[in-house]
């Protein structure tokens, strides 16, 4: 039970945020818990409660956000018999009083705000778990660890587990340890001073390497010199594996860079890489191409490379402080220790160093962020592009600057540096007003600047005119204070010297400012920045826009009356929220020159009120702008991007580059994931993996003309009808991936092909346009969804396959595309990502084909042996070595029958079928086949609508060809049923003559015969049973959480679909029944879906792109396939697997501390929420008698307070249905009251659900 304590003192006062959303009492090893439901339902009892962390009661696992968490707390706390003092809850004690207005004050054991910091997941290093996180709290020997132990090891190294019970389930692995030395799990390269960590048996994504290596003190592998790629290239000698190294494109305005801050100076890329698919943003080095570089999608998980380096020192360059004053010669201008001058004649990049080198000087090298803005504002200024001394021309793709200083910083153009065309770029020129970076051709004419040492000079060092221990940064003076001093105290300071608390308009101030405090330890300094009234809105003190922002990780936190300051140490720079009142904290004043206020920056044209939405764009007259929400489709998902990620960084970023002035987010259990998502329904937002599959909305401006997409109508041909579709070809090169989007544009698909003749007339189009460069086309066949299992990109039905010698090439993980050979109309799988000319088609029919009626129903039979389903008679053969056959013996044998070798036409069949198929593990025929061109027909006549293809199916089997060009053998199809299980009754092509297996045979009932009963569909109404597992189908409107309880209530547990055999079963249920259904599927944020009680996945059958959600609850479709809503959508039906065993785990009801009294005589209970009912439907009561029984034994009639409670009493009634048709409820006429109608409960309590 959870009382209320006055003293925070204690074990049992002390919390902690644990695995995937949980609160750990350290005191009671248990997690903080409620039922679901309405408040009202509970009375002066508390739906709170402790409960074992390992298993699923009615809620363990919180929200995501902690604001509603607590929100959630409040409701459940203020009881007039659970009242808080202090507001400290514990797993013990008693309950003192306070107040009813008080509000409760929740802290974690370290005594900081409950909400201040999420859980975040600790990666585990070596041991079997592939590097993933810590799971705690976890079971070792019989004690609860909520944090790494070195418990059980000799060698004194922290551990963890990495599932709930490592008795049961021994996984396990190291935890990071962030130190500067490299004595444990590192390799050294003493050359460089580095150091490394090579992950090989990990599989993470990019981003969850990224922490692994940053939780130890490291980052991601940066390669900066050959020597070092050498040094690498040697270690990885003997191994064969592609691994996450640092290098990336997360950065919306920048190019290619190092995790590490590294600079991006020495490429090592794969011939045709970077390709650039926007979804491959993530830098891997592959042991099979020698050590090169790929691009890869940073979902994909891969082992990964971590680099330290222990002794790093800062470099001459960083800070950019000048200590001597110097002089520069006329016409050139100073900046701290350079003299700069820009070159306005246009000339190639040789030349142009050649003049700099006649004025003693060299092209213009760039070694800081405040340098590289001086350069920018001051000699740049409004030229759009120039040369500096940057290039590669010693040594290909390593680059170096012409006057031999270290190149210890780079800023990159997005997409650059890429070499283009591999026209040699191999000089540098900077771009654009940021000031970012392009490799371009040497023979472009462009102006230059020119830079030189600065002479050192006699003279006082003078600032710029600003005051003793004040430093210029254009237009201002700034100053460090080194009092520690409350917000409003340290805003005097600087108002008494005609300052204010330092303003940050851009990254270039930031750098300035991050370089005052620079190796300092544990400092923090207040800026000019608060949350205005206390409304989550920052706004600088002096009115100015907030036009850059600089958070550190879990900022800008919600604290009311936060004010921000500045951090040092190893957060160097970034930003946090801290109260403005308590907080003490050293400060940093900004003053102008003049003392006047310096002007700020032009802001942007803010859009017109007025303005006009583009079509299908949607505002308001409060609003500059317009919103469209993107390929919005009719389901349960409420989630939508937005544009704010820290995939760059730590910092949270607009993709419009806009401030992060306000933020929404909860505190929840963030992970590795990096992009933020909002929820249409509360307007909340929720820290979600970038990988996961959503909608969008888009936003512009009021009065701007929307822009088309870049359609390319000018390199191909028009749009070629052939039959009821259209063609168009693409001729310039883009990856798969690219050209499926770039169709969707004109609301089309690449190309998908059902007929030979439909192969050949695109073939003979291509031949007409393909030149020798252009043979191979993409097409629309592909198996991204890494199950292997090929499919169209237009959903149709794969019915017919072209594909040349030796293809497709075996599976793998990798995800393959499909190009076909305009000179010989093959097809062959390659890799997604390799840029392909491409052709796209749409369909001109429009409406939907009708469906065909079912025929009449007429009373027949089957045959002895034969299973009737629906109006056929179906049987296997072959279950003795003997009776297997080649396809066309099996076809005649089924004609003795005078059957056929059956056809399976839609899901249905195909599930009864599954459920047929023996213990015994052989394949069997089906009647379906294809002609010498590879198209494939039913044996039956009809048209080919329904397919179940295995991974990497169909091969074509006809490549055997005799001396005279005749195929030796065909395609025949088999359900699968043997090894691996999880492919049982999936679909592959056999060579008809060459093998022999079971068959199916299949044949309409017989009128002659008496009509039987089908066993399959069952009869929802009786007992269901399969393989031993019985079965129960609620069929009331409810959500997942209630589903579980009420499968409890009845001795079961919502179901888990372990193998084909029950995945068949209950699709044949739900086909009858017409309803989606609850099943045992969820997952609160983890890497994966579990079933209850944590039970992995062994076999799956997600519909196309699901899961598209980290939250949420599964269910199965009408067609069987699995697909997620939120947990709290009321579907009309769920699916309940019985307990029948001795010992029945409840994930929601035995782990309570309380439980229901004993069974005496007939009365018996049953658990529901936080209450426990008796139904006494075998005897009849007058209703006062009834009263007066339930009074007798401390209980009430019943009463019913929301739809989820009356489906519980509904199911359960469902077994008295023999004996009673109702009961009474426990409601009352209100005779007091104005209304002399109302009802009320028996409890006086406000009837509020009918």
């Amino acid at each position: 039970m959870l009382y209320l304590a006055s003293s925070c003192k204690g074990d049992a006062q002390l919390w902690k945020w644990v695995t995937r959303g949980r609160l750990f009492n350290i005191g009671s090893s248990l997690c903080l818990g409620i039922t679901t439901g309405n408040v009202s339902t509970f009375g002066d009892k508390s739906p709170l409660g402790v409960f074992r962390c390992d298993y699923e009661p009615p809620r363990v696992r919180w929200t995501w956000s902690c604001s509603k968490f607590l929100e959630i707390l409040e409701n459940y706390l203020p009881s007039p018999k659970l009242l808080l003092n202090t507001g400290n809850v514990s797993a013990a004690g008693s309950p003192p009083a306070r107040s009813p207005s008080q509000k409760s004050l929740w802290r974690v054991y370290d005594n900081q705000d409950l909400c201040a910091k999420s859980y975040r997941e600790i990666y585990t290093i070596q041991g079997n778990s592939h590097g993933s996180p810590c799971y705690f709290p976890f079971l070792y020997d019989g004690q609860w660890f909520h944090s790494c132990t070195s418990v059980g090891r000799e060698d004194g190294f922290n551990w963890c587990a990495t599932t709930h019970d490592y008795g049961k389930d021994q996984r396990w692995g190291f935890c990071p340890v962030k130190s500067t030395d490299c004595e444990t799990f590192w390799d050294i390269n003493p050359l460089m001073d580095n150091c490394y960590q090579f992950n090989f048996q990990a599989t993470l994504s990019w981003s969850e390497a990224r922490t692994s290596c940053q939780q130890q003190g490291a980052d991601l592998l940066s390669i900066t010199k050959v020597e070092e790629q050498i040094f690498i290239n040697g270690l990885l000698t003997g191994y064969s594996a592609t691994l996450w190294m640092g290098l990336n494109d997360l950065d919306l305005n920048g190019g290619w860079q190092w995790a590490d801050s590294a600079p991006l100076k020495y490429l090592n890329w794969e011939t045709e890489m970077p390709s650039y698919d926007e979804e491959e943003n993530c830098g891997v080095i592959s042991t099979d191409a020698q050590g090169r570089w790929h691009n890869r999608d940073c979902s994909v998980a891969l082992p990964y490379i971590c680099k330290k380096r222990p002794n790093a020192t800062l470099d001459p360059f960083t800070t950019g402080m000048c200590a001597v004053c110097v002089c520069c010669d006329v016409g050139w201008q100073n900046f701290q220790a350079g003299c700069y001058r820009l070159n306005s004649d246009n000339l190639d990049w040789s030349s142009a160093h050649k003049m700099c080198q006649k004025m003693e000087a060299n092209l213009v090298s760039v070694h800081t962020l405040p340098e590289l803005e001086f350069i920018t504002k001051h000699m740049k200024k409004d030229i759009e592009e120039l040369w500096i001394g940057l290039h590669d021309t010693a040594m290909q793709m390593n680059f170096e600057w012409t006057d031999r200083t270290p190149v210890i910083f780079t800023y990159w153009h997005p997409f650059e540096p890429n070499n283009f065309r591999n026209v040699n770029e191999d000089c540098v020129t900077i771009w654009g007003p940021e000031g970012r970076w392009n490799d371009s051709p040497c023979n472009y004419s462009l102006p230059s600047i020119c830079k030189k040492p600065a002479q050192k000079s006699d003279d006082r060092i003078e600032d710029h005119g600003c005051k003793r221990g004040w430093r210029w940064h254009s237009p201002s003076c700034f100053k460090v204070g080194e009092e520690s001093l409350t917000f409003n105290d340290a805003k005097g300071m600087c108002a008494s010297n005609n300052a204010t608390l330092a303003i940050i308009n851009n990254r270039f101030e930031q750098a300035f400012v991050s370089s005052l405090v620079f190796g300092r330890s544990a400092d923090q300094f207040w800026l000019g920045l608060y949350n205005e009234n206390s409304t989550g809105t920052f706004r600088w003190i002096t009115g100015e826009e907030l036009t850059y922002t600089n958070w550190n990780r879990d900022q800008p936190a919600q604290i009311k009356g936060g004010c921000v300051v500045m951090v040092a140490g190893q957060a160097m720079g970034l930003w946090e929220v801290k109260d403005c009142a308590s907080v003490r904290s050293k400060y940093i004043c900004k003053q102008n020159q003049d003392s006047l206020i310096p002007s700020p920056p032009v802001p942007q044209p803010t859009p017109s009120l007025t303005g006009s939405c583009p079509s299908g764009w949607k505002s308001t007259n409060k609003f500059h702008y317009c919103y469209k929400v993107v390929e919005a489709e009719d389901h349960e998902q409420h989630w939508l991007w937005i544009g704010i990620s820290c995939r760059n960084s730590d910092s949270w970023t607009w993709s419009d580059g806009s401030a992060v002035s306000y933020q929404n987010f909860g505190r929840g259990n963030y992970g590795s994931a990096e992009c933020g998502a909002a929820n249409m329904a509360d307007t909340n937002w929720l820290v979600s993996h970038c990988e996961s599959e959503l909608d969008w909305i888009c936003k512009i401006s009021k009065g701007k003309v929307e822009e088309e997409p870049e359609s390319h109508e000018d390199t191909g041909l028009e749009w070629v009808d052939f039959e009821e579709a259209q063609y168009k070809m693409f001729e310039h090169r883009s990856t798969w991936d690219q050209a499926q989007r770039i169709c969707s544009w004109f609301d089309a698909s690449l190309v998908s092909m059902h007929s030979p003749k439909e192969n050949q007339f695109l073939v003979s189009t291509l031949r007409k346009m393909s030149r020798k460069e252009n043979d191979l086309w993409w097409i629309g066949l592909h198996s991204l969804k890494n199950d292997g299992r090929l499919r169209w990109s237009d959903h149709s039905v794969l019915n017919h396959v072209s594909w040349g010698l030796g293809q497709p090439r075996p599976i793998s993980k990798e995800p393959k595309c499909v190009q076909i050979s305009a000179s010989k109309g093959d097809w062959s799988d390659q890799r997604c990502h390799v840029d392909l000319p491409y052709v796209c088609k749409r369909v001109n029919v429009t409406g939907t084909i009708p469906p065909t009626p079912a025929p009449p129903l007429i009373p027949a039979g089957c045959p002895q042996g034969w299973m009737p389903f629906l109006h056929k008679c179906y049987k296997v053969f072959g279950e003795e070595l003997s009776s297997r056959s080649t396809w066309e013996s099996a076809s005649k044998t089924c004609l003795t029958h005078r059957a056929t070798l059956v056809t399976v036409p839609n899901h249905r069949v195909q599930a009864f079928l599954v459920t047929l198929l023996p213990n015994s593990s052989f394949h069997v025929w089906v009647g379906l086949t294809s002609e010498s061109q590879a198209q494939f027909r039913w044996f039956e006549p009809g048209f080919l609508s329904y397919t179940n293809w295995a991974p990497g199916e169909p091969v074509d089997n006809r490549q055997m060809k005799s001396p005279v060009s005749i195929y030796l053998s065909g395609n025949c199809i088999v359900l699968l049923h043997g090894s691996p299980p999880r492919m049982m009754g999936m679909w592959a092509s056999r060579r008809c003559d060459a093998e022999k297996h079971g068959f199916i045979c299949m044949k309409d009932k017989d009128p002659a015969l008496p009509p039987g009963v089908d066993p399959l569909p069952p009869l929802l109404d009786g007992p269901l049973e399969f393989d031993g597992v019985q079965y129960r189908i609620l069929q009331k409107p409810l959500d997942w959480y209630t589903a579980v309880q009420v499968c409890e209530s009845i001795n079961g547990m919502l179901a888990a679909v372990r193998v084909p055999r029950q995945h068949a079963y209950l699709t044949l249920l739900l086909s009858t029944l017409h309803k989606s259904a609850w099943i045992g599927l969820h997952n609160d944020g983890a890497r994966s879906y579990t079933w209850l009680g944590e039970e992995e996945l062994k076999f799956s059958d997600w519909r196309d792109g699901e899961p598209n959600q980290m939250y949420g609850c599964g269910h199965m479709t009408i067609e069987g396939q699995w697909t997620v809503a939120a947990c709290n959508t009321k579907l009309n039906a769920a699916i309940c697997e019985i307990n029948t065993g001795k010992k029945v785990l409840k994930y929601a009801s035995e782990y309570f501390h309380s439980f229901c009294p004993h069974p005496v005589g007939n009365w018996s209970w049953v658990p529901f929420r936080n209450h426990c009912y008796s139904f006494i439907l075998h005897e009849l009561q007058f209703k006062h008698e009834a009263i007066r029984m339930c009074n007798k034994v401390g209980a009430k009639l019943l009463s019913i307070l929301d739809e989820n409670e009356n489906s519980f009493v509904w199911e359960h009634m469902q077994s008295f249905q023999q004996q009673a048709h109702g009961a009474w409820l426990g409601m009352i006429f209100n005779s007091k009251g104005k209304k002399k109608t109302n009802l009320l409960w028996q409890q006086l309590t406000e009837r509020i659900y009918v």
